[in-house]
């Protein structure tokens, strides 16, 4: 019976030297051992099973049945109307308008006609170049003797059904014309020779006139106007400018003034009085 001393730290530790602590797989044998003295497996992970192809097809029918309420989704207490609700479509219009706005359509740019003097010597060849630019080109030819015969040829007896199938800026037009074409008849009449001005209201008249063509591609003019103050008149007819005139100035834009209400509801709050200490 001699008493039992104390263990010392050295008989404790084995060698003297601190332990280790355990590895992973040190935890994990002793897990496994305590496992499998217990009783326990555990559970193998199940490996993933694919959708086949036939419930697939099912899912896909069944989603195509719900969406158009058919076989075992139709309501028999729903009625055709209220499938074709017109309400409800303008409502789901308007929302998709607003969600996914589609673009406005592009409108076609109208193309200018072309406006072409044609300026030379005299037997310079100016007439049979224009007429070959103009047959390739879809343009209008327009000399002096062409305005005037051209204004005389309209005063036929079949003048008031010509006009009947025009349309109303075309009727406008060719009414003026033949106003024109009235006077110029009266002064070939008396012998009189056709002026300048005259000549240019001819070719401001046809100028709008070829605008409404769609198939003529613009007009050359060739001997008219044949100065310079025929050209500043037809100028003055196209775009309504005088040289020497006086342009005004543009017209301010007056607003009403607001309300002073709306001034004193802007100004900031007053101060708040600092406190005056007791």
């Amino acid at each position: 019976g001699a008493p039992l001393a104390a263990p010392t730290p050295s008989a404790l530790a084995g060698t003297g030297r601190p332990k280790s602590p355990a590895t992973p797989l040190q935890l994990g044998a002793v897990s496994g051992t305590a496992t499998k003295i217990l009783g326990f497996t555990e559970p193998t992970p199940e490996p993933p099973v694919e959708e086949p192809e036939v419930t697939r097809i099912l899912n896909d029918a069944e989603l195509q049945d719900y969406l158009h309420m058919r076989d075992s989704w139709e309501d028999p207490e729903m009625s055709e109307a209220a499938l074709h609700n017109p309400r409800l479509a303008q409502v789901v219009w308007r929302l998709q308008a607003v969600l996914h706005p589609m673009p406005p359509p592009a409108r076609p740019k109208p193309t200018p006609k072309l406006r072409v003097v044609l300026l030379g010597k005299p037997l310079s060849g100016k007439t049979s170049a224009a007429k070959r630019v103009c047959e390739a080109l879809s343009l209008a030819f327009l000399t002096p003797v062409s305005l005037v015969t051209e204004a005389t040829a309209v005063l036929t007896p079949e003048l008031e059904a010509t006009l009947q199938s025009l349309s109303v800026p075309q009727k406008m037009l060719a009414t003026e014309f033949i106003d024109l074409g009235r006077a110029v008849q009266k002064k070939l009449l008396q012998g009189q020779e056709v002026d300048e001005d005259t000549l240019v209201l001819l070719l401001y008249n046809r100028l709008r006139w070829y605008d409404l063509q769609p198939n003529i591609a613009g007009v050359v003019m060739e001997g008219v106007p044949s100065s310079a103050e025929g050209f500043k008149k037809l100028e003055n007819l196209l775009t309504g400018y005088e040289e020497g005139a006086r342009r005004l100035p543009p017209p301010k834009l007056l607003l009403p003034s607001p309300p002073p209400e709306l001034f004193a509801s802007l100004a900031p709050p007053p101060p708040r009085p600092t406190p005056v200490p007791a």
